[in-house]
């Protein structure tokens, strides 16, 4: 791992030798490098997020692979371990943590980036200076617990008795909600859903209604239409496009469906859109 917050670029990671001073805190670093590994080392709070490729944990012992897209919460004084063995980029933050750990954290355990903290992290790597920015440590924590606040209410509805259960079921759904939302220009194929949740039909079907409680077929199908509306207001598509590009045989099929989730036929938005637009001269 190497960087700071201060230098966000991909520099010599640190010595394993210098282990027993590693302690950072508020700071981020960058992982690269393939055949890489670092640790073990304790440390206060840390967020890692995998941006590509494949990265591995052992924390505390038990192993945890995070995933292109995935992003996982290590609790205060556990052991880690860090491996690569392919090209890959990850990011790494360091919390000050002053104040003691965050009750609703979900910890150790791997979660699509699709929820708010994930997707916050994400716009943020995708700015040119994305930590040079004030404030951003004191962001991170705020938004974090806020989204883990959320995410622990879903977990407890979850209808199963052991903690640890909910919690698996939660990342399995996360992984078929994050699918739909990479594949939301087609067919909802539910069997591809769950599969990419590890999950049968029927047991994906039932806790992913328990979890955000709307059917996948209702999820993926706000998905559709929030994209829809996009394309829309910027102009990037005409309806006929986008209707097809979105899985409808059929124009009048779509401005149904867009009817009956925003109040309003395309039309209406495309109408409005175009008056807005500003005009270009050249």
């Amino acid at each position: 791992m190497s960087g700071s917050a201060r230098h966000p670029k991909y520099q010599s990671p640190p010595s394993s030798a210098g282990l027993d001073n590693f302690h950072p805190g508020n700071e981020v670093y960058f992982s690269s490098e393939p055949n890489y590994e670092f640790g073990p080392y304790r440390t206060g709070l840390s967020i890692k997020y995998c941006q590509s490729g494949i990265e591995k944990y052992t924390i505390d012992g038990r192993e945890t692979v995070l995933h292109e897209g995935e992003y996982m919460v290590i609790a205060h004084d556990c052991e880690v371990y860090y491996q690569s063995t392919k090209a890959h980029q990850g990011v790494s933050i360091f919390l000050e943590n002053k104040a003691g750990q965050s009750p609703y954290l979900v910890t150790n355990t791997s979660f699509s980036a699709i929820d708010e903290f994930g997707t916050w992290l994400s716009d943020i790597l995708s700015q040119s200076t994305p930590f040079g920015r004030l404030g951003f440590f004191q962001s991170c924590s705020t938004i974090l617990d806020s989204s883990h606040m959320n995410l622990n209410k879903r977990i407890d509805s979850i209808l199963r008795a052991k903690r640890l259960t909910r919690v698996e079921l939660a990342r399995r759904i996360l992984l078929g909600a994050r699918y739909m939302h990479g594949n939301a220009m087609g067919y909802f194929d539910l069997e591809k859903v769950a599969n990419a949740a590890v999950m049968s039909k029927h047991h994906f079907i039932r806790y992913f209604k328990q979890y955000f409680g709307v059917t996948p077929w209702h999820y993926f199908q706000n998905i559709r239409m929030e994209l829809a509306m996009e394309s829309i207001v910027t102009g990037q598509c005409r309806l006929h496009s986008l209707s097809e590009n979105l899985g409808f045989s059929q124009l009048s099929a779509f401005s149904r469906a867009f009817k009956d989730h925003f109040g309003r036929p395309p039309s209406y938005y495309l109408k409005k859109s175009t008056r807005e637009r500003p005009f270009n001269l050249g």
